[in-house]
């Protein structure tokens, strides 16, 4: 349930040895901040603190809260980069008020996995679509995990091909490893 960040952070971590400050914010619960080591130079923000789940109980509001709790704390950030297209409302009003440079990274286009799905809502569709080409056209920089999903923003958002950029998900394949092997036979 705490989705990608505990591999998110192998990278951060790496950069950090170099001296960038890296602060995750996750709409995840309290558990995603024991993800990353209490030595780490890694900061993790929970915008799902408790506070939010007892006292709000209308997922609008908490959600409001959640997106003005998160662009309140990270106005001195000297960039902002999200992993789900989902979850850019507060990077796009961090680039609006604050003029940040905005990095969107999908892993997948919610508005092509509807067409191709074939699950059809006028009012849903037509909200996934706006958002989507907003936060596109607002981004500095997308990067995509598959060339089928640069073209279909390209064509469907009319974005401009050069600021999208194909970065294929990664695994640490050095996690695989087991140096405690026993040899056995068949």
């Amino acid at each position: 349930k705490t989705g990608l960040l505990n591999r998110e952070t192998i990278y951060y971590e790496y950069l950090s040895k170099y001296s960038y400050q890296t602060k995750f914010f996750t709409y995840g619960n309290i558990k995603d901040l024991k993800i990353i080591s209490p030595d780490s130079k890694l900061m993790i923000y929970c915008a799902d603190f408790y506070v939010f789940s007892r006292f709000i109980k209308f997922k609008v509001f908490k959600s409001f809260f959640q997106v003005i709790s998160i662009v309140l704390s990270s106005k001195n950030m000297d960039i902002i980069k999200t992993n789900q297209l989902k979850a850019s409302l507060p990077a796009l009003f961090l680039k609006i008020i604050f003029s940040k440079p905005f990095y969107l990274r999908i892993g997948y286009e919610p508005f092509m996995n509807r067409m191709i799905s074939g699950r059809r809502n006028i009012f849903k569709d037509n909200f996934i679509y706006l958002f989507s080409k907003i936060s596109y056209s607002m981004s500095n920089i997308i990067s995509v995990t598959c060339a089928n999903q640069k073209d279909f923003i390209v064509k469907k958002y009319g974005i401009s091909k050069e600021k999208i950029h194909i970065l294929p998900n990664w695994i640490d394949h050095h996690s695989f490893y087991n140096f405690n092997k026993e040899k056995r036979k068949n």
